[in-house]
């Protein structure tokens, strides 16, 4: 159970660091929401002696700190797919949601369009009404996902080299080292592992 609540932990800091969605650790969050469930039955037993409160006590915070942890990252999760929503639907990208996100996401994408429609969209000429189309020429494309450029604290579990950071940028990575790099280039060594999102 002690590492499931670490990896909880590093799943919820790489989600809070990700510009992006990241798919979902639908088993790490049923396995630790089986234990929570489970020690607070346990704790629900009437202690028979003070020495007994007193642990009980214990074990009620560290489960009220692993409650707020899973919350945190559920949560996290959550304000990420309403402000992707447009990505995820028009990019089909429903393979990185657990089936509770999903249902979650559709229903959110169809109140957020009949909003729309209802108050400005059923005014604009036809091609503009849709919120999942891609617009060609000079239009914006509404569906601009996260911004992967943006700049993430990282730390190198394992040597990693030289890398490139643009056309004539490059940075030797070093173990243990602390590095400010754009997510993109990240993104790659923290998905076979070599560096995590701190």
């Amino acid at each position: 159970m002690e590492q499931a609540i670490i990896n909880l932990e590093e799943a919820f800091r790489r989600e809070k660091a990700a510009p992006e969605l990241l798919k979902c650790e639908t088993e790490l969050v049923s396995l630790v929401g089986r234990a929570v469930e489970a020690q607070e039955e346990a704790l629900s037993i009437e202690p028979q002696n003070p020495q007994e409160h007193f642990t009980g006590r214990l074990y009620q915070l560290d489960l009220d700190r692993v409650k707020y942890l899973l919350a945190a990252y559920l949560r996290t999760r959550l304000l990420k797919i309403q402000s992707q929503i447009m990505q995820i639907v028009t990019y089909d990208l429903t393979e990185i949601l657990s089936p509770e996100e999903y249902e979650f996401a559709e229903k959110y994408y169809s109140i957020k369009r009949n909003h729309f429609t209802k108050s400005f969209l059923k005014e604009l000429p036809g091609n503009l009404r849709e919120l999942n189309q891609k617009q060609p020429g000079e239009l914006k494309d509404m569906n601009e996902g996260p911004d992967l450029r943006k700049f993430v604290f990282v730390r190198v579990k394992r040597n990693i080299g030289v890398v490139q950071l643009s056309d004539n940028e490059y940075l030797d990575l070093n173990e243990n080292g602390i590095y400010l790099l754009p997510y993109v280039v990240a993104k790659s060594f923290f998905e076979d592992k070599s560096l995590e999102l701190i």
